[in-house]
């Protein structure tokens, strides 16, 4: 019996020497997100880093950052990323904020300040957020490609003690895109109205007498020494940065049946289109000359002369080869909400000869590109 027991103690003495002490289990990092703040390949970026905790630790030291090509087991640096010039952020979340960076080659580490035995607390669910500034992305064939538009690199993450044991792992990973070029031509647009006004319509102080047409100013019957006055509205639509005038004159002066009659341009006291006046009666006595004529009024100020008080003013509407005369302008694009109106006015004495009297009147849209 007694030989026995001293078997059986050597058995068990062998039994336990065969169980190894149990290894430290090291926690899942969780819900890893790394976002840049340029997805460009060989860009410099902004990485900013936001992990989950998975295990109680009061002696944080390290947090360890490779980047590399692969998720697990070997780490192949990936082509054109570079550590050089990063810089850490700001470090946020349940951090204590009293951390350095570090790099070498694809490795960034970042350690809790420079005293040698300083640690953070974190805890399991904690949430640590830091950004890490200029660092340079890796090219697209750098990382696991798809083809040449885009390319995706992983980040192995490890939290380790003031002993240097890994409590948490992880892996996050980032993708740089090429690039989209997006390109697109704006053609220009150019849309002018000519419109009829309706009589009795008032502007810049006079009252129309006729109703017109846009291709028509109907005057009708004239009764010596008694102006009318028809007018047409103006639009001009337009995303030309350059902006247009509009111009007017009579290509064909007003005649009668008989060729010798004809109405001619408002000319009081040298009025000028730059320089309009107030309507006046024709007072010349000698038929076809001045004994009827033909104006007209713009409320467009942004004309030389029609910018200061244009009511009731006009200048002559040039006829046969005079120079046109600017009615509407805008230096700019043009939405079409602002109307311009030009009014005419005519009007015949008791000199000048009775006769049916036609002429043309033509506009001429002129955009500035």
């Amino acid at each position: 019996m007694k030989t026995a027991r001293i078997l059986l103690g050597t058995l068990l003495a062998f039994v336990l020497a065969l169980i190894p002490g149990s290894a430290y289990a090291a926690g899942l990092l969780e819900d890893i997100t790394i976002n840049m703040s340029s997805a460009a390949p060989s860009t410099s970026s902004t990485h900013t880093y936001s992990l989950t905790v998975g295990s109680d630790s009061t002696t944080m030291r390290t947090v360890t950052l490779s980047y590399c090509k692969e998720a697990s087991g070997a780490c192949t640096a990936p082509t054109g990323l570079s550590l050089a010039s990063a810089t850490l952020g700001t470090m946020g979340g349940a951090s204590d904020g009293n951390w350095n960076l570090s790099t070498a080659d694809n490795v960034a580490t970042l350690t809790h300040t420079d005293v040698a035995s300083s640690t953070d607390a974190w805890s399991d669910g904690d949430v640590i957020i830091f950004d890490i500034q200029s660092i340079t992305n890796p090219t697209v064939a750098g990382c696991s490609g798809s083809g040449g538009t885009s390319g995706t690199c992983y980040i192995q993450i490890a939290t380790k003690n003031l002993t240097g044991t890994t409590i948490d792992d992880g892996v996050g990973s980032i993708s740089v895109i090429t690039e989209v070029t997006v390109t697109a031509r704006v053609d220009p647009t150019f849309t002018f109205v000519v419109a009829g006004v309706n009589s009795s319509t008032v502007n810049n102080g006079i009252t129309t007498s006729v109703s017109s047409a846009y291709n028509t100013l109907p005057f009708g019957n004239l009764t010596a020494g008694t102006p009318k006055y028809a007018a047409h509205k103006l639009n001009v639509t337009t995303n030309n940065n350059g902006g247009y005038f509009i111009k007017m004159k009579m290509t064909t002066q007003m005649t009668g049946k008989y060729s010798g009659n004809n109405i001619d341009p408002f000319a009081y006291n040298s009025v000028s289109w730059s320089s309009p006046a107030a309507w006046t009666n024709p007072g010349a006595t000698t038929p076809n000359t001045n004994t009827a004529w033909i104006g007209a009024n713009t409320t467009d100020t942004d004309i030389s002369g029609w910018s200061l008080s244009p009511s009731g003013k006009f200048g002559p509407v040039p006829t046969g080869s005079d120079n046109y005369v600017v009615v509407m302008q805008d230096a700019n694009q043009d939405d079409g909400s602002t109307a311009i109106y030009v009014t005419y006015a005519i009007q015949a004495n008791t000199y000048q000869p009775t006769d049916l009297y036609t002429g043309t009147l033509m506009y001429n849209a002129l955009p500035t590109y």
